[in-house]
């Protein structure tokens, strides 16, 4: 038998498709995927928020931003969920007449302003988790600014940095089944795009839903 022989017959035989995905575990064909039921989607507000995920609000500044932040929270809160605010560019007296204002009350929206209790940037998720724990009926964390509620970069504008720097508040989200929204601003100039956000790519990335304020043209 010549060696060309041999080495064909020792090659191994190639595996049928039952065999070959068995043996690689988690591997499928679209034809699988396609075939899977899943749950329909939980919605916290319709068609804006999922019930648990991370969601960031961006826009240009003095845009309004804060007060439809406002306008969110109230339409959860006035469907009898519960929800905390960190208005960490806020004190108590412009709260107040915000929440007049808006015509926000009530015991199930609880709001921490930072002007009138700061909190240090590295202790927020920290803080954040706290409540969580504390209040585990709260559906809606909302933090206003991502600037004011995460410690700054060490390299401006890094992905890794980014991504790294966000992956906890994902997994906050998965723990307690919350939603947590950000508010952040866009460039100045904007196209009103999403590579408008200020900051790297990564924050993009590390969010699964993107709300995006655009000054209207008429």
């Amino acid at each position: 038998m010549s060696s060309l022989t041999t080495a064909l017959n020792q090659q191994p035989k190639e595996l049928d498709l039952e065999s070959f995905l068995e043996k690689n575990e988690g591997l499928y064909t679209a034809d699988q995927i396609l075939s899977m039921k899943f749950p329909p989607k939980e919605w916290l507000l319709e068609p804006i928020l999922l019930r648990k995920g991370t969601a960031i609000l961006s826009g240009q500044v003095k845009l309004g931003k804060s007060y439809l932040f406002l306008s969110i929270i109230k339409m959860v809160v006035d469907e009898g969920s519960e929800v905390c605010y960190f208005s960490l560019e806020d004190d108590d007296e412009s709260m107040n007449e915000r929440l007049r204002h808006m015509d926000i009350s009530g015991q199930n929206v609880f709001l921490h302003n930072g002007y009138s209790n700061p909190v240090e940037p590295s202790k927020t998720l920290k803080k954040v988790e706290q409540i969580l724990i504390d209040r585990p009926k709260l559906k809606l964390i909302c933090l206003d600014t991502m600037e004011k509620a995460l410690p700054p970069n060490k390299v401006k504008d890094d992905y890794r940095e980014w991504v790294e720097k966000l992956a906890p508040w994902n997994e906050l989200t998965t723990k307690y089944n919350v939603c947590i929204v950000m508010l952040h601003h866009d460039v100045k100039h904007g196209t009103g795009s999403t590579s408008d956000i200020l900051g790297s790519t990564g924050i993009i990335a590390s969010f699964s839903t993107i709300l995006q304020m655009v000054n209207g043209t008429g």
